[in-house]
Order: C-alpha cells, then structure tokens, then sequence
C-alpha cells in the first residue's frame, strides 16, 4: 500500500509538476495548534470520510516505526516524483519525528519537500540548517504566531476574503506552490473555503 496520496486536485491534476502529498490526523499531531482549531480544514468535509480518517490514521502509526525512513525514501524513488508536501493535514509531532524528514530529503536531495507548519517555535530552536530542499512555510493561526518576522520569515495566513488579504500585503500563489519558492514574497495568503458556519472565526487571522 503506497504511504503517499496523490492529493486534491491543486496538485493531482498538473502536468508539468507531479506532486504527492502526506498528511496526518489534525489537532493530535498539531502540538502548535492555537485560533486554526476553530476552522482546520482537515476537520470538515471529505476530510470527515471514513477512507480519509482511516488513511490518516495509519500514516500516523507508520510515521512513528523504526522502518518509516527506510520505506519513505523507497516510495519516493519508485514513484518519480517533483515535490512532496509535507502535512496537507497533520504537523511535525516532535522533533524526532521532524529528523525523519529531514533525514529522508537528504537522500532525496533533487527532490523539493515543502511543508506549513505552526511549530515555529521548534524550527527556531534547531541548533543546525535544513536541508537545501526541505522548505518551511510557517502557517498563522498557532500558539506562536509572535515568533513569526513577517518581513523576513516565509509564512502564510488565511483571510476570510480576497479583499482582506490585498488589504493586509499578502498574496496568493498563482500555481498552488508557495511563493517563496519563486521569489515572489514571504507573504502568502490563502481564501478560506472551508465551513461556512465558521467563518466568524476570523476577526483576526486563521491558519493554514
């Protein structure tokens, strides 16, 4: 059974850039979780179907066997992929978890991994560089969004309309890639499409 799913159709259908996507149960694996938990999308929708919970489920316990890497680094190679997106539900648990990452881009260093993350706190902390080509996009809405230098730090933050977001200097990626992979500015934006009974959530910000 492949560990990788193809993702929604922002990536599932491009031509000019295969992209997987691995994603985990939210709010348990979200130690940084703060405001997002009043509208994570990955708590609505098709996100709510039994295959998706139970797909996300079993990713989790994979995430945490001693033969993860081993098995990841493997899938990777055999499916002839561009990118990978790192928690398209789901964040970086603990730090052990996270060496895994990082351990598996170095063996796949012609590979991009990308991930939105609300653990800025234990990005800020590490003791030694990334990767080249593992890229972290912190995600607004957590418990340290203050750590977050909105000049100089890639990030996101999700705006209930297009408005708000051009009024606020953010931005959204024309291609579904986050901009700071283009050069094109560290600050992006994306439009809540999620559950309407929840969009007053956002009198200030939401997360991604």
């Amino acid at each position: 059974m492949m560990m990788l799913s193809n993702g929604n159709k922002k990536y599932r259908y491009r031509k000019d850039l295969k992209v997987l996507t691995w994603g985990l149960p939210p709010i348990v694996t979200c130690p940084g979780a703060g405001e997002c938990k009043k509208i994570c999308y990955a708590r609505a929708g098709r996100m709510l179907m039994s295959s998706a919970t139970k797909a996300m489920a079993r990713r989790f316990e994979q995430s945490k066997q001693s033969d993860f890497v081993p098995n990841m680094v493997d899938e990777i190679g055999r499916r002839k992929v561009n990118a990978i997106r790192i928690h398209d539900s789901g964040d970086f648990y603990n730090t052990v978890y996270l060496g895994k990452w990082i351990n598996i881009a170095k063996q796949h260093p012609d590979i991009t991994f990308f991930a939105y993350t609300k653990m800025v706190r234990m990005f800020k902390n590490l003791r030694f560089e990334l990767p080249h080509n593992l890229k972290i996009i912190y995600s607004m809405g957590g418990k340290w969004d203050n750590e977050i230098d909105t000049v100089n730090d890639c990030h996101a933050r999700v705006f209930e309309t297009s408005g708000d977001m051009k009024k606020a200097g953010y931005r959204e990626s024309p291609d579904n890639m986050p901009l700071c992979f283009h050069g094109k500015g560290k600050r992006e934006g994306f439009k809540y499409h999620g559950v309407k009974k929840w969009r007053n959530c956002f009198a200030t910000k939401g997360g991604k």
